[in-house]
């Protein structure tokens, strides 16, 4: 059974997929090789923290790729200020679970724009001692980077535009397409 690369037609607020379902597989899988080889003499398992809601897609197929020993974790952050789409404070809603003193520990992040949650995680994460604290990302807005970080892993640099999809969302909406779009939110 052969998958279908069909994309479903773009709606009045869809403007154009910048990345399809298959080079996302195609990208996942590679970034996987590259987890499997850089961890493949960890002594106690990676901890894979995915920063929720937008990385649980990105984190679930990944995770399934890996041959190495790993757990998964979740933190919730928020980053926004009051009209939804400045940056603010980072504020941590939901903690991990896991004690990560003396461990390897990979935060997977869905879509950095500014940097600040990812430089606020890597503090964080060092001063609870972490033995080491490497990121991947599924998207990276270069362009709106705040903060020098760091990105051991990372899917794709996309231009500085609104996108959903794999993941992402807006409202709540469209977070289960199998691809990255374009979105201009219809009011």
């Amino acid at each position: 059974m052969t998958k279908s690369l069909t994309i479903p037609p773009l709606t009045d607020d869809l403007v154009q997929v910048l990345i399809d379902a298959a080079t996302i597989e195609r990208r996942v899988d590679e970034i996987a090789s590259e987890i499997n080889r850089d961890y493949r003499n960890v002594s106690d398992p990676l901890i894979l923290v995915g920063i929720l809601k937008g990385s649980f897609i990105f984190l679930s197929d990944l995770s399934r790729k890996l041959r190495i020993p790993h757990v998964i974790d979740f933190i919730a952050i928020s980053s926004y200020g009051n009209q939804g789409t400045e940056q603010g404070n980072v504020r941590m809603l939901m903690d991990t679970r896991e004690n990560m003193s003396g461990r390897d520990v990979l935060i997977v992040e869905d879509i950095i724009d500014s940097g600040n949650t990812l430089d606020y995680l890597q503090r964080n994460f060092a001063t609870r001692g972490a033995k080491s604290v490497r990121i991947a990302t599924f998207l990276d807005k270069k362009d709106r980077h705040k903060t020098d970080i760091k990105l051991d892993y990372m899917g794709f640099e996309i231009p500085d535009v609104w996108v959903v999809g794999y993941g992402l969302d807006y409202k709540e909406k469209y977070r289960t397409l199998p691809y990255i779009a374009e979105m201009h939110p219809v009011k």
